[in-house]
């Protein structure tokens, strides 16, 4: 353990023991601003119960854990895995719930004659777009499904890919062309 973190350390210590003043400390002097900032930027605005499942997942994992601290990081660094799996946690049940794709992101709207008519194209395209995002390279793919689908922004997705912003934006860029390429090749448009 550095002495650099040593006070990490025996606060971790003393919340272990069941000080109750010691966990106010660390919980919210320490870690609530962090968890919650780092949940906040994962989740857009109207999946705002998914932010909130996130940091009580991230709250859990933490405390559950916090045995395994060693003193060797700052605590808040510490907790990046935990919050990060509860992040992921909580995007995969909110894809899970929400497997539709916002197509107008992907494809021009165009004029229909019914509402019904509408509804079935949508369908019909969702379906498309789905098979079409499975044939693209893995990277382009993931780009395209954390940016357009899951909302997350181009350095959002650098940070978690480890690459750079400029790199993410190229994937983008023949993601996008490559789909398109695709969509056009089998649907005729």
């Amino acid at each position: 353990m550095g002495k650099k973190f040593e006070k990490d350390y025996e606060l971790v210590q003393r919340v272990i023991e069941g000080d109750k003043k010691s966990w106010d400390a660390l919980f919210f002097g320490k870690l609530k601003p962090y968890i919650e900032g780092m949940c906040a930027k994962a989740f857009l605005p109207e999946h705002r119960e998914h932010f909130r499942e996130s940091v009580m997942e991230a709250i859990y994992l933490i405390y559950s854990n916090l045995s395994k601290y060693r003193g060797e990081a700052k605590i808040t660094s510490w907790c990046y895995f935990y919050i990060l799996e509860a992040i992921r946690k909580e995007r995969e049940k909110l894809k899970q719930s929400d497997k539709k794709v916002d197509i107008e992101h992907i494809v021009d709207n165009k004029n229909f004659a019914t509402y019904e008519e509408e509804k079935i194209y949508k369908k019909f395209m969702v379906k498309k777009i789905e098979q079409s995002l499975s044939k693209l390279n893995k990277n382009y793919r993931k780009a395209i499904e954390l940016h357009i689908i899951d909302g997350y922004t181009v350095s959002q997705i650098a940070e978690m890919e480890d690459v750079s912003v400029n790199t993410v934006k190229s994937w983008l860029k023949r993601g996008k062309k490559a789909l398109k390429k695709i969509l056009e090749g089998e649907n005729g448009f």
